[in-house]
């Protein structure tokens, strides 16, 4: 067995080990199958043979006389062939004569299928021991595990890690939930690449990792700022078990898109049972965050029609003092202070003329009210008598809400152009209904014959909650 190794008898198993991997380096091993069986024969027996040495080591001197033996049986034996015999035929070995003197079964050359059967199955058991201890481990257990698998004697067989690399994918390809760290790690030991696996006598690339390369070129034609926003929700996943319904909510689109899209990438990136929880959590969600999503959708979406009916519900009019509404003498407040900025009796430095009468004559078909001017200084024949047309008054629609009502009496200045002037005599007590008669009245008109100064008259304008005028 030695001879076939090209070494001396040694119990030194590094040394054997060394010398079938020199020898086998020198075998076609698919052409030439008789020369790797019988030097797979004799490498099984010689490490048999050291390992029993080593556990019942001979006596002394007993090694010399035993290499003595040998050498002299090996000049014998060149000594008795012929010159012209031709080449010497390889004769058999008698490996008893190495062995102690114990009762052991000695191998013989038909036993070597037998212990090839027998280190293949010790290689199949430590190869599905490595693997589920490499699947159950975490990223920080795999290089120690690592370690203890190139340590192993059970698979310093060279088909070991071919056997390994199949073993491992299958189990990848089984439950690859969370394990790209030992996917990567596997990759990079068994060159699980397409240059790799395209080698004389492997088989093809796997479907494993063609699928996961196909996924990976789909990821990254994505826009950067998509791929960063799924990778922060992949890093979510691989931090928090336990999401509230408020996280799920936030993350089941991306969790959804990533399933679609790259489903083998996202399930080897993200430990087992976290996606669902996230959705589970996402389906948890109270009444109360239902009724609110579909009020913020209604809003979203109908912010204008909303914005709309809130200018009409307000009388169109803005807060604040409209500019060209009044003079300086007349009420020139802010209307956004109510009471104090209109006293009950405020008076004005422009005085009215109390003689002149502004009577309702009519109301058109427009909402529009005629309101008749009637004095000695003005006109007497009817059909130019001065009138003031007041288009329909705006009913704060705060002042609704809060059932404010009252008064206001306003010093008018007319012409034949128009309203030139408005200010506040006496004043309702409320801001906003002051506000509301000012503007109403600088949207009213003239007709009829107005002296050339124009004329101040009193008006006033009482609102009430079921009634406006």
């Amino acid at each position: 067995m030695f001879d076939v190794l090209g070494i001396a008898p040694t119990n030194d198993l590094k040394a054997i080990r060394r010398a079938y991997a020199a020898a086998l380096k020198q075998i076609d091993q698919q052409t030439q199958q008789a020369a790797f069986e019988q030097l797979r024969a004799a490498y099984d027996r010689a490490l048999a043979w050291a390992r029993h040495q080593q556990e019942h080591p001979a006596p002394e001197g007993r090694v010399e006389a035993e290499a003595e033996a040998r050498a002299q049986f090996d000049a014998t034996a060149r000594d008795a062939v012929p010159p012209d015999a031709g080449p010497p035929a390889a004769a058999p070995v008698d490996f008893r004569m190495n062995q102690p003197q114990v009762k052991v079964h000695v191998q013989a050359h038909g036993d070597g299928q037998d212990n090839t059967r027998r280190m293949a199955r010790q290689r199949t058991r430590a190869i599905e021991r490595w693997v589920q201890a490499l699947m159950q481990a975490d990223a920080e257990q795999l290089d120690d595990l690592w370690r203890q698998v190139q340590a192993d004697p059970a698979l310093l067989h060279l088909d070991a890690a071919d056997e390994m690399s199949a073993a491992l994918l299958h189990a990848l390809a089984q439950h690859p939930d969370g394990r790209m760290p030992l996917f990567r790690d596997a990759s990079a030991r068994y060159g699980w690449n397409q240059a790799g696996f395209q080698l004389h006598g492997r088989p093809g690339v796997p479907a494993l990792v063609e699928q996961l390369e196909y996924e990976r070129a789909i990821w990254r034609g994505h826009a950067r700022a998509y791929r960063k926003g799924h990778e922060r929700v992949i890093r979510l996943l691989q931090k928090k078990p336990a999401p509230s319904w408020r996280l799920g909510r936030r993350v089941a689109g991306h969790i959804h898109r990533m399933r679609n899209q790259v489903p083998l990438w996202f399930t080897l990136q993200v430990p087992p049972g976290r996606p669902e929880a996230y959705l589970d959590a996402a389906m948890r969600v109270p009444r109360y965050a239902v009724v609110l999503d579909a009020i913020t959708a209604f809003v979203r979406r109908w912010w204008w029609l909303a914005l709309i009916i809130l200018v009409v519900a307000n009388g169109v009019y803005k807060e604040g003092t409209p500019k060209g509404l009044y003079s300086q003498q007349g009420a020139g407040q802010n209307a956004e202070a109510a009471g104090p900025l209109f006293p009950s009796a405020q008076s004005s430095d422009r005085k009215v003329d109390e003689r002149i009468v502004i009577t309702q004559e009519a109301v058109r078909p427009n909402g529009d009210r005629v309101f008749l001017i009637s004095a000695s200084i003005v006109p007497t024949t009817r059909n130019f008598a001065p009138r003031l047309i007041v288009p329909p008054m705006n009913y704060p629609f705060s002042s609704v809400l809060r059932n404010q009502e009252g008064q206001v009496v306003l010093g008018l200045h007319l012409s034949a152009a128009g309203v030139t002037d408005a200010w506040v005599i006496k004043s309702s007590g409320f801001g906003e209904i002051d506000q509301g008669a000012l503007w109403t009245l600088r949207r009213a008109r003239t007709e009829g014959d107005f002296p050339p100064a124009g004329i101040v008259a009193p008006f006033s304008v009482t609102f009430t909650s079921s009634k406006k005028k």
